[in-house]
């Protein structure tokens, strides 16, 4: 299910509903709802979306009462609309944009200036000597993530919404969009533990950006500690960029099915264009949305978008 604008079907005006009625009858995991309209998601409009699996594999190894769902994003001073601005004026995307000036767990964060004693981080609570779930999803616009948490391993079990074999790591790489489930047990001494989440930027020097948020044990002696204070220096360390996401096996193996027809497509960024391209034509909003086009057989009536037919 996907409403893209003027592809599927037509923006959902201010003041208007559209209710989405479907069933998910052999899927399950951890996805996200956002809005598909350009890039108006970065600005808040999105949310996890869970979809539980009553023949769940991995339900006998973790407790259910220490599941918790984890947003993670980049926030910007700028809204979407500008950045988009910006971004096809000419400047370098990948130099200019991509520095957010906050990342956000669960919608809280804090920028370089921020005073840690006025903010209070999310707090995710574990039974000492259990198993915890914890389903990471990244609903960021430009970032690049990197998740610890301090003095525990993850194991990673299910990526976008497919059960894999488990895969323990110290740190967990996500890029825009991904969804990853990870156990963790509850073995070291009672406290409360930081959850790191590191933004990485390509091109943009010594800059990175961070989050926290804590991880807590139901039997802490001590009450939550107070809010860190940003580092204002990249870090680096040990392990950061070991996981790997291609050495992730799915729990139960399906082939493809053989192919009857093929089609290449040539997907390209220009320099400095900030355009994808598909078969060197980028996408132009068409006057009706395409599958409604197709759908009655009509023409496109616009040469700058690529549709591909093929017979039912």
């Amino acid at each position: 299910m996907d409403g893209v604008t003027q592809v599927s079907q037509c923006s959902i005006d201010p003041q208007q509903t559209f209710v989405y009625n479907f069933s998910v009858p052999d899927q399950a995991g951890t996805y996200w709802y956002h809005s598909h309209t350009s890039t108006q998601y970065s600005d808040g409009l999105y949310g996890a979306f869970i979809v539980d699996d009553p023949d769940d594999p991995y339900a006998p190894a973790y407790n259910a009462s220490d599941e918790s769902v984890i947003v993670l994003s980049d926030w910007y001073h700028l809204t979407a609309e500008q950045i988009m601005a910006n971004s096809l004026s000419g400047y370098n995307p990948f130099i200019w944009q991509r520095i957010p000036d906050s990342l956000l767990i669960d919608g809280v964060g804090m920028c370089d200036t921020c005073d840690p004693a006025k903010t209070s981080l999310p707090v995710y609570t574990v039974t000492a000597g259990q198993m915890a779930r914890l389903r990471f999803v990244h609903t960021g616009m430009l970032s690049t993530f990197f998740v610890s948490i301090d003095s525990h391993n993850m194991t990673v079990i299910e990526a976008d919404g497919v059960d894999v074999q488990p895969n323990v790591t110290s740190w967990l790489r996500l890029e825009i969009a991904q969804r990853y489930s990870v156990l963790v047990k509850a073995d070291q001494k009672p406290g409360t533990y930081l959850i790191r989440l590191v933004g990485n930027y390509k091109n943009a020097g010594q800059y990175q950006r961070y989050a926290y948020a804590w991880l807590r044990y139901s039997n802490a002696p001590d009450p939550v500690p107070a809010t860190p204070r940003l580092p204002t220096y990249r870090i680096e360390v040990p392990g950061m960029q070991d996981f790997d996401a291609n050495a992730l096996q799915p729990l139960v193996k399906e082939r493809a099915p053989n192919a009857t027809v093929s089609h290449v497509l040539k997907i390209d960024f220009p320099a400095n264009a900030f355009r994808w391209t598909v078969n060197n034509i980028t996408f132009k909003l068409p006057a009706r949305p395409i599958l409604q086009s197709a759908f009655r057989n009509e023409s496109i009536g616009n040469p700058q978008t690529q549709v591909l037919r093929v017979k039912g």
